[in-house]
């Protein structure tokens, strides 16, 4: 007995039923799922003109005996589903039974299959939705689906599709989805007789990615393997200096599923926030694998759309998820350069690493004015040695060269000051060119979001504000932040106000100064169409209250940025993910000048 058989109409007037042949794409999209869940491991697809003159879709699959042809072109004739119960847990890629039907309605269709095991094949020839021929064939097992003139019978669809450079496009990046997807199924595509490319089927996504991409593109990658309750997600996705232009290198799968779904992409984008620029995009290959009965992939008729219950958690997740490997992926970069550092101080004692199991450093709580001469004299640190001895050290001792901050490794050792505006730094073999306002940009951004070193403080002569309605509408939308963040405004009629109170870092002279600045590019994001926001707020005050490009700063004020900047957890980017640091490889360096070694 065959597997195929025709749903009650009970059960397919209840799926939602639609146009699914639109172009050339979706006509290899049903056609891959068909090879998918016939248990292939090798897919060809090959496409003349763009798809409209020929598309050709052959698997190694388990095949179709006489009877399951012939059902095969049929509409809802499916061996996926049996009751509408089954709706509730799909576990394969089609299920509604119309792909071949609406296909074969709008072309010439042979299908040729043989079931795995038989002796012989067969061949069914439809046109138009009927049948025309049928016989006993010679084939390997498997089958081959050859959709000839598509939409012959159909002129007003066919004067819609695009040009043959464009339906190629499209056929080529619906094969990717799948390719990336199934990276077990050895995928080729060929375009009018040449090779597109053709994945291996190793089931590695990195080897998939190579194939298709190219080995630059992996060497930009992070792996990401994270469990939270049911839900897994794994996969791959970039480092922030590695963006494109557009989302369209994103590809996001719900249990092996590719979806089109903007809450994956936003979770994304977010985890990504102020590690890169605007308008840039990582690439990103994700595999969320969840309990079946949580999705519904019978949203619309491509099956692309699923709803998600739980989906704000699910979403949190997946940000988490992505924000936890970028900040690993960091550290393990710069922990896998040794530290230059020597290994013994002028009295010949051991200096102790945070990285090494010879002693745990515990920090005293201290406060370091980062852009002036005068340091915390008394800041001290506790060290307890594997005896379990503890005693006490100061700043300036060299103990201190290597001591860490929580979350880092090796701190870059300063070399100088290039232009006023670019700190050289050097961390093993590798040297650091760390731009000074972009590195100050991020301590402060991360300080102000934590609202560190915000306390107000009254101003001796409070300072009266007259101002623009345009500064005044912006002051009227970010009140709440400005009381926030320490500043103390009182309306005083009209456009005006008195500026009582500012935060503790600011110099009273020029607080106010400082305020109208802020303002007055928040004025011109407002007058852009930019709805303005807390971050924006931020943003801004961490650009003003950096220290600028030509800034001359001393030895002490170096260190105290370079400290500070490699303790977050994302140095190498500022707010507006511009980067922080360039870092020239020492092997980099080698090749410049002609060495090897």
């Amino acid at each position: 007995m065959g597997s195929i058989i025709i749903l009650d109409p009970t059960v397919s007037n209840k799926i939602a039923a639609g146009e699914i042949v639109v172009n050339p794409s979706s006509v290899v999209k049903e056609l891959i799922e068909n090879s998918i869940d016939a248990g292939s491991s090798r897919i060809s697809v090959e496409i003349y003109s763009g798809g409209v003159e020929k598309i050709k879709v052959s698997d190694n699959g388990w095949g179709m005996d006489e009877e399951d042809i012939k059902l095969s072109p049929l509409r809802h004739a499916t061996s996926k589903l049996k009751n509408f119960e089954d709706l509730s847990d799909i576990k394969t890629m089609g299920f509604r039974g119309e792909a071949l039907a609406s296909i074969a309605a709008v072309s010439k269709m042979i299908i040729t299959s043989k079931r795995k095991g038989e002796t012989q094949g067969y061949r069914l020839e439809v046109q138009g939705g009927k049948t025309k021929d049928f016989s006993v064939v010679g084939c390997p097992e498997g089958t081959t689906v050859e959709v000839e003139n598509l939409f012959y019978n159909t002129p007003a669809r066919k004067k819609f599709l695009k040009s043959s450079s464009k339906e190629t496009y499209f056929v080529n990046e619906t094969v990717t989805k799948y390719a990336l997807g199934f990276p077990n199924i050895a995928f080729r595509l060929s375009n009018n007789g040449s090779v597109v490319y053709q994945t291996l089927g190793t089931g590695r996504l990195m080897d998939c990615i190579a194939e298709i991409f190219g080995l630059r593109v992996v060497e930009n990658l992070i792996e990401i393997h994270e469990r939270e309750n049911s839900w897994l997600l794994h996969g791959c996705i970039s480092k922030p200096f590695y963006t494109k232009g557009s989302h369209r290198y994103q590809y996001f799968y719900i249990n092996n599923r590719w979806v089109a779904n903007k809450i994956l992409r936003k979770a994304v984008d977010e985890a990504y926030y102020t590690l890169i620029p605007k308008n840039r995009y990582p690439m990103a290959v994700l595999f969320l694998n969840i309990t079946p009965t949580l999705i519904d992939v019978n949203a619309d008729p491509t099956k692309n759309t699923v709803r998600i219950k739980n989906e704000q958690n699910i979403m949190d997740f997946i940000k988490n998820s992505v924000k936890k490997n970028l900040f690993k992926n960091r550290f393990s970069e710069i922990k896998k350069i040794s530290s230059d550092f020597d290994k013994f101080d002028k009295k010949g004692v051991k200096k102790t690493n945070i990285v090494s199991a010879d002693f745990s450093v515990h920090e005293k709580p201290f406060k370091i004015n980062e852009f002036s001469n005068e340091f915390n004299n008394e800041f001290n640190v506790e060290v307890k040695n594997e005896n379990s001895e503890v005693f006490s050290v100061k700043r300036d001792d060299k103990i201190l060269k290597e001591q860490q901050w929580e979350y880092t490794a090796d701190i870059p050792r300063i070399i100088g000051q290039h232009n006023a505006s670019f700190i050289i730094c050097s961390l093993g073999k590798d040297l650091y060119i760390v731009d000074q306002h972009a590195a100050h940009e991020r301590i402060k951004y991360e300080e102000y979001k934590k609202k560190e070193n915000l306390k107000a403080r009254q101003l001796i002569f409070p300072k009266k504000l007259d101002l623009s309605p345009p500064q005044t509408a912006v002051i009227d939308e970010i009140k709440n932040e400005l009381t926030e963040f320490g500043f103390g405004l009182e309306p005083f009629g009209g456009n005006s106000f008195v500026l009582r109170e500012v935060p503790a870092f600011l110099d009273e002279g020029s607080a106010d100064v400082f305020l109208l600045d802020v303002i007055d590019e928040l004025v011109e994001e407002k007058d852009k169409g930019k709805k303005i926001n807390r971050e924006d707020f931020i943003k801004k005050m961490a650009c003003r209250s950096s220290v600028k490009a030509g800034q001359k700063l001393s030895p002490q004020e170096m260190e105290a940025l370079i400290n500070k900047l490699f303790s977050l957890e994302h140095p190498l980017t500022c707010p507006h993910g511009r980067p922080t640091a360039i870092i020239i490889p020492g092997n980099k360096l080698l090749s410049e000048f002609l060495r090897n070694s």
